[in-house]
């Protein structure tokens, strides 16, 4: 199909079957790089109607042309014509939000050319969110052995954007951290990047003052904080790293700000820049399990690991670290928790990895003016928690659900009752009434679960004036009362338990 506007036609026009599209554009995933340029000249091409018509073929390109350049070759996805990239990112529009993937497309390409025009377009048309920017330049953090010349110091001017700054600021140390450059490339920039921090320090200070101030939700405010976070963070790291003492004063106030990263970032800094001051706060944050993690790799890079407290550079206090890290994600409770308590360590086979895993198991706690939030998480074979609250579990059960939360096989599904075939419902039917006969009223199953062959009915029932959830297979019951609870378990926490109860005494029996 060398024609543009057939292939188009071919796609989008009247009459075409869907099934046969959807085959093509599949298989375009494996294409070749010529192949992927006649989708980006029939975009061009046909851009108006498309846009006008089928903006969601667009969106479903653009992802198919950034997963296809990362299975090519470095040396095929290099032959990627750039001015056809270049072409297609200014013409569409600019509220497209897939429209940044093409940003990505000549990151992962990595050509000079491909660079320089990366960079013309960061300065001149970048996207305004800074989470896409690090997702564009993530392939020039991954690979080394590229032009660097080819993007500095053209793309520093794209520092004045705010959402840019931090993505480029970041490669920057990147580059001469790992020794790829023996100079900073911000070192003339240095003067630009003083003031910066200082208008950044300035406002943090008054959203920790006023947070209402800079947005009617905590969404909006925690969008604000992320930002500022993340620019003044490499900031710090690089005014450190080219080694500017005219920043101390900066530096100095942005350690005075309650945020603990932001702390540790300048502690680091001014530890950097053999300030004592620093150094003293940098060690004290070794102390904070959210900080301490960023703090032990400073204390290891400049050679202050003596003076951090052994009991801090224990691996449970590691795991207690990525535990309150973790926590800390706006995707998850967004703050550090209040305190964070070890219940449990144990050396034990785990799925999906050959030898015995450290499996530490901790209890976490918040204190909010709307009252307080426990439960457990888990750090080593992953880093977890539920929703659901599994703090009156024992500690076997707690370890059993995280393992069935994890646990991906093509033998272990479930199907809801909607979907139940008549031998499906013949066995449900028998589980039921089996476990009427142990005395469980109500029973009502949720889904059968299959696991490795077996399979289970999962039901809600009452017992004992209890309402709660149950797995029964016919020899094993799993049974969670779950009334009066504020978080209580659901069906699928519950089927997770079983399934990581059996799991977990097969691989450690």
């Amino acid at each position: 199909m060398s024609d543009n506007s057939e292939l188009i036609e071919f796609l989008i026009g009247p009459g075409v079957d869907p099934a046969e599209s959807a085959q093509y554009i599949q298989s375009l995933h494996q294409a070749p790089v010529e192949s992927i340029e006649m989708i980006l000249r029939s975009l061009i091409n046909n851009l108006e109607p498309i846009v006008a018509d089928k903006p969601g073929l667009i969106d479903g390109l653009l992802r198919l042309l950034q997963s296809n350049l990362l299975r090519q070759p470095s040396e095929e996805a290099e032959t990627l014509d750039s001015d056809l990239i270049v072409a297609l990112y200014e013409n569409l529009p600019k509220e497209l939000g897939t429209r940044f993937l093409l940003l990505h497309a000549l990151a992962i390409a990595r050509g000079p050319e491909h660079l320089q025009a990366l960079a013309e377009l960061l300065v001149e048309d970048a996207p305004q969110n800074w989470i896409q920017v690090g997702l564009v330049l993530s392939p020039l953090f991954q690979h080394a052995g590229w032009d660097v010349d080819s993007m500095f110091p053209r793309v520093l001017d794209a520092i004045q954007n705010l959402a840019v700054a931090g993505g480029i600021l970041d490669l920057a140390n990147h580059l001469f951290r790992s020794g790829q450059t023996k100079r900073h490339r911000c070192v003339d920039r240095s003067d630009d990047l003083i003031p910066l921090l200082g208008a950044l320090v300035a406002q943090l200070e008054q959203v920790e003052k006023n947070p209402k101030a800079f947005g009617d939700t905590p969404e909006q405010v925690n969008q604000v904080l992320s930002e500022a976070i993340a620019l003044i963070v490499s900031v710090c790291d690089a005014l450190a790293l080219i080694g500017v003492d005219r920043a101390i004063p900066q530096l100095k106030l942005a350690m005075e700000l309650s945020h603990r990263r932001i702390q540790t970032e300048a502690a680091g800094a001014l530890a950097r820049l053999e300030q004592e001051e620093g150094i003293d706060r940098l060690i004290e944050l070794a102390a904070e399990p959210s900080a301490r993690l960023r703090v032990l790799a400073y204390a290891e890079e400049l050679g202050l690991e003596d003076k951090i407290d052994d009991q801090y550079q224990t691996a449970a206090s590691r795991a207690e670290s990525e535990l309150a890290l973790w926590l800390a994600q706006p995707g998850q409770m967004a703050v550090p928790p209040s305190r964070i308590e070890l219940l449990d360590h144990r050396l034990q086979f785990w799925p999906g990895f050959d030898d015995p895993i450290d499996c530490f198991l901790f209890r976490f706690d918040y204190h909010f003016a709307q009252g307080d939030f426990s439960n457990l998480g888990i750090v080593g074979p992953m880093v977890h928690a539920f929703s659901a609250d599994i703090t009156h579990l024992p500690v076997e059960e707690a370890y059993a659900a995280f393992a069935g939360w994890q646990a991906e096989h093509e033998d272990i599904y479930v199907v809801g009752t909607e979907h139940w075939n008549a031998a499906q419902r013949r066995v449900a039917d028998v589980s039921v009434k089996e476990l009427e006969e142990k005395g469980y009223e109500a029973v009502t199953p949720e889904f059968l679960g299959f696991f490795l062959g077996e399979h289970a009915v999962v039901a809600l029932a009452s017992k004992d004036g209890a309402i709660g959830v149950c797995v029964y297979d016919g020899l094993e019951l799993v049974w969670y009362p779950t009334s009066g609870r504020m978080r209580p378990l659901t069906a699928q926490d519950v089927w997770q338990i079983y399934m990581g109860r059996k799991i977990l005494r097969t691989f450690n029996t």
